[in-house]
C-alpha cells in the first residue's frame, strides 16, 4: 500500500493525493521497512522549515488565493457584493477576515498514537481544518441565505440592502444616513453564491517540497544505516 497525504474538513475527507505519492512509493516503502512507520518523515513535512502547514497558511496572507488557479471549475472569479460585506475587511485577501480560517489548518490526529499518546502515521498524512464550521462551504462551494431590506424595484431589478447586524456590523453605521430610510422597508432574504476556493491545492511547488524532503530523509535513514 502507497503512502498518501489526505486532506480533511470539519473531520470529512475531501480529497486523497494517492497519484502523486504513487511516484514515492519506493521511497515511502524503503522508510516503512527500516523505520516501520512514516511518522518521522511526516513530522519533518509539517514541521521543518516553510512545511506544508505554513506553505497552505501563506497563501491566505499574501493575496495567492484571489488567483484563479485556486477557483474550482466554472467558477466566478469574483465574489459576491454579499460576501465581501461580510468582511471586516472587504477589499482584504481572499478568505482572509479574522485570520480563523487560515489558523485553523493543521496536521490532523491520526486513528493511531504510540504509548506517549503522540503522534503515530503508518501510512497516511492528513491535513486539513478544524473548528470552523463554513470552511467546507468556502472550500466546495455553497448557497447562502442571507438577511435584507428589499428596497426599490429599478430597471436592474429589486434593490437588496443586507442586514449587516448578521454579519456583528452596525446598520446606521454602514448607511448613515440612508439608514432613515432602509430600516422602514419590507424584510426579505436573498441567496448568495459562495464559489469554491481550494485554499488546501497540493500545487506543484508542494509536490517539489515533498518529493525533496522524502527523498533527502529516507537518504539520511540509509546513511546512519550504514554506519
Amino acid at each position: 500500500m502507497s503512502a498518501k497525504v489526505t486532506f480533511t474538513v470539519g473531520g470529512v475527507n475531501v480529497a486523497n493525493e494517492d497519484s502523486f505519492m504513487d511516484k514515492l512509493v519506493q521511497e515511502t516503502n524503503a522508510l516503512k521497512k527500516h523505520l516501520g512507520e512514516l511518522t518521522p518523515v511526516f513530522d519533518e513535512l509539517t514541521s521543518g522549515s516553510n512545511n506544508l502547514i505554513q506553505r497552505i497558511q501563506k497563501r491566505f496572507d499574501d493575496g495567492s488565493l484571489n488567483k484563479k488557479k485556486y477557483r474550482g471549475s466554472g467558477a466566478p472569479f469574483k465574489r459576491s457584493q454579499y460576501t465581501k460585506l461580510a468582511r471586516k475587511n472587504p477589499n482584504g485577501n481572499t478568505l482572509k477576515d479574522t485570520g480563523r480560517l487560515r489558523d485553523s489548518i493543521g496536521r490532523m490526529a491520526s486513528p493511531t498514537k504510540n504509548k506517549s499518546g503522540g503522534q503515530r502515521e503508518v501510512n497516511v498524512l492528513r491535513i486539513g481544518s478544524k473548528g470552523v464550521k463554513y470552511a467546507i462551504d468556502q472550500l466546495m462551494g455553497s448557497a447562502w441565505e442571507i438577511d435584507v431590506f428589499m428596497g426599490p424595484k429599478t430597471k436592474h431589478g429589486q434593490r437588496k440592502y443586507p442586514d449587516m447586524t448578521q454579519f456583528g456590523k452596525s446598520n446606521s453605521s454602514h448607511y448613515g444616513n440612508q439608514w432613515k430610510k432602509i430600516q422602514k422597508y419590507t424584510q426579505g432574504t436573498h441567496i448568495v453564491d459562495v464559489p469554491p476556493t481550494d485554499f488546501l491545492l497540493l500545487d506543484t511547488p508542494m509536490q517539489k517540497y515533498i518529493q525533496k524532503t522524502i527523498t533527502q530523509f529516507l537518504q539520511e535513514v540509509l546513511d546512519n544505516a550504514g554506519r
